[in-house]
């Protein structure tokens, strides 16, 4: 969909669909949601948020135009925190509510260390 996709040292992934004047002066909106699972939940719980804002995204470059504001849409790491705690663990470290270090050292439910698991599928430096 031309948008662009950064993913950050936790995993967490970010898609920006740009305005037509994206030149820093305006503050980006920024939404989503998470795709991890969750217990006792629908299957596309958190899934269904971030598919249904990049189908947003989708419907701007179908109709050839741009928003006014850039948007930035996000899918976060370990929000609900089944497998990894604290849960909201992507938005934490995104807001500075959590350290970088402190979230990759986590130890799951598994046994298994957060930092060690993003290594091994991609996603973490």
């Amino acid at each position: 969909m031309g948008l662009d996709v950064r993913v950050d040292h936790l995993g967490n992934i970010f898609r920006t669909l740009h305005s037509e004047s994206d030149d820093g002066s305006q503050r980006p909106l920024i939404t989503g949601f998470h795709i991890d699972p969750v217990e006792n939940a629908g299957t596309l719980d958190g899934c269904y948020g971030v598919l249904a804002w990049l189908t947003v995204a989708r419907a701007f470059r179908q109709a050839g135009i741009k928003p006014q504001r850039s948007i930035i849409i996000g899918a976060s790491t370990s929000e609900e925190g089944i497998r990894y705690q604290p849960d909201m663990m992507g938005s934490l470290v995104f807001a500075g509510g959590l350290s970088i270090e402190g979230a990759l050292d986590t130890v799951g439910i598994d046994g298994t260390r957060l930092g060690d698991e993003l290594k091994r599928i991609g996603y973490a430096r």
